[in-house]
């Protein structure tokens, strides 16, 4: 997949949301800026498009994991890290190695040092976990 991106970008222009994608034959630039050396994506290309993101000012992505005590049904998440802004996505993976209980969760209230999770139900049992990645 690597391969069939990059001859994409060296043979032609993209056009992502009025955002141009262009390529030199080393250097891969969106509008005009310069934001990976195509040697980089040799083997291999993946990810998410952004469409708020800033290239030249890029913040990688922040992950990790959360444990939630029993009880509740709405939680607070704390970041690892302050944020200078509004994240541009959340993603949460619910990870259950205790028991056989399914929640359904939804996201809510996102701002510069935290987010809610609210369940389905009160959870049940102390020790379940979230996998989360934000995008700064």
């Amino acid at each position: 997949m690597g391969a069939y991106f990059a001859k994409l970008i060296r043979s032609e222009f993209l056009y992502l949301s009025g955002n141009v994608l262009t390529a030199d034959g080393s250097r891969l630039y969106l509008n005009g800026n310069p934001i990976a050396n195509l040697s980089d994506l040799t083997g291999f290309a993946s990810g998410e498009y952004y469409p708020n993101s800033n290239p030249s000012g890029f913040e990688p992505s922040v992950s990790y994991t959360h444990t939630l005590n029993s009880g509740l049904e709405s939680y607070y998440i704390p970041y690892p890290v302050t944020l200078a802004g509004t994240p541009k996505s959340i993603s949460c993976d619910f990870s259950n190695s205790i028991d056989n209980s399914l929640y359904t969760y939804a996201i809510s209230g996102v701002g510069l040092s935290g987010f809610y999770i609210n369940f389905s139900d009160n959870l049940q049992a102390s020790g379940y976990q979230l996998l989360i990645s934000i995008n700064k």
